[in-house]
């Protein structure tokens, strides 16, 4: 193979992953809106939240995927997570999703004060404090 034959499929590759990468955002968004909407309602259904929240999965808020969403969407995904840690507390997986959209924000100096209660809160009522 030449040197030209691999550089082109290290660009499709790196295409691919790209590719691959952007199109988790607008499920992984359309999630957040999910669980932000019915957690909103007066009588919200928990077994709906818990449906939704399964559809996270770890590796959407690894520091890479994160750092592709803009601020506004990571307000969206951090406000999301603050309500699944807050109705299910004892689910451990959604407080470190919450940890690492927190972490992102804290890096963008977008974080809030409201944030840090949040996620202190989250921290006690799941129990995972050393």
């Amino acid at each position: 193979m030449s040197i030209k034959g691999i550089s082109s499929c290290f660009y499709i590759g790196l295409l691919l992953v790209a590719a691959g990468c952007a199109t988790s955002h607008p499920r992984v968004l359309g999630v957040a809106d999910q669980l932000t909407a019915e957690a909103s309602k007066p009588d919200y259904d928990l077994s709906v939240v818990s449906r939704s929240a399964g559809r996270l999965k770890n590796e959407d808020f690894s520091n890479t995927a994160l750092k592709g969403y803009s601020d506004a969407e990571l307000a969206r995904l951090y406000t999301a997570l603050a309500n699944v840690t807050f109705l299910i507390p004892e689910e451990e997986d959604y407080v470190v999703m919450q940890e690492a959209v927190f972490q992102e924000r804290s890096a963008r100096g977008i974080r809030q004060k409201s944030d840090i209660e949040d996620m202190y809160s989250a921290y006690i009522v799941a129990r995972m404090f050393d």
